[in-house]
């Protein structure tokens, strides 16, 4: 009667102890392509009219921020500033995003070819369901 205890004892113990294993080991994700998180983005826009200011703001905050974006209406008319400013946000660590409006999209297509040349890909995330309006990201 005793030794029927003791093993029962056991055998729930055991398998108590699978149970608990393999709800553990279901729930750990595996590395891999399904379960591979995407970045993470946290920015600040900057809406003013000066390449040297875009520049201070970028040393402020990129020690804790991973994102420019550009919303300038006078900067966003001018290749050379775009450029620039996207220059010294990738060289600071930033990715750096022009947000155009889609009226100035198809306008200025060539540079965002040109960008993604320059600095690197597309990343899969958008702003807006223009096409013109996607995050470049550094390679």
């Amino acid at each position: 009667m005793k030794r029927s205890i003791i093993f029962s004892a056991i055998a729930i113990s055991l398998l108590l102890a699978g149970l608990i294993a393999a709800l553990t080991l279901n729930s750990v994700p595996v590395d891999n392509d399904e379960n591979t998180q995407k970045p993470f983005y946290v920015g600040v826009t900057y809406c003013g009219n000066a390449t040297a200011e875009a520049k201070l703001l970028i040393d402020k905050v990129k020690s804790y921020t991973n994102l420019f974006v550009l919303q300038s209406g006078s900067l966003q008319r001018n290749a050379t500033a775009m450029d620039e400013i996207g220059d010294y946000a990738v060289s600071s660590g930033l990715n750096y995003l022009v947000y155009s409006g889609i009226d100035n999209a198809s306008k200025w297509g060539w540079w965002l070819t040109a960008a993604q040349q320059r600095w690197g890909s597309f990343s899969d995330y958008t702003t807006t369901t223009s096409q013109a309006e996607k995050c470049l990201t550094a390679t």
